[in-house]
């Protein structure tokens, strides 16, 4: 912004306007919700996993958070069986080997995963599945 002439009362009011244009376009993205874009974008096509790890609330509130929420739901990722076990067979291996520095690494060393398996495949979310509910319990205490 310039004066350009104009006194410091009229650049006063003329720069509050521009401002107050500027900050009335809601932002549409947030820093995670763009590296997802950009990594859908740039890998499109190839058979990647992604971790989405994040720590609370995205900037630009709920409304960001469904945006996120719904972007990491429709990844169109379909995997087989044989791909998933393999999967959900590193998970449980990976708990198993994890250093035990703690009770709760003991809940996870020794949460029987297996006997679920075939709740993971067909439950539409994690939280309808018995065994994850059991888990939190404990995970809680």
């Amino acid at each position: 912004m310039q004066r350009g002439g104009e006194t410091p009362e009229i650049f006063l009011q003329n720069s509050y306007k521009l401002l107050d244009a500027a900050f009335e376009i809601n932002p549409q993205g947030t820093p995670a919700k763009e590296c997802l874009e950009y990594s859908l974008r740039k890998n499109s096509g190839k058979r990647i996993s992604r971790y989405f790890f994040c720590d609370g609330v995205p900037n630009r509130g709920e409304a960001a958070k469904n945006a996120i929420a719904q972007l990491v739901k429709h990844l169109g990722v379909q995997t087989s069986l044989e791909e998933y076990r393999r999967y959900f067979n590193g998970f449980n291996e990976a708990l198993q080997t994890r250093k035990i520095e703690n009770n709760k690494d003991v809940i996870k060393a020794r949460h029987n995963w297996e006997s679920f398996f075939h709740e993971f495949v067909v439950e539409r979310s994690a939280k309808n599945i018995l065994g994850v509910k059991n888990f939190q319990q404990l995970m809680k205490t």
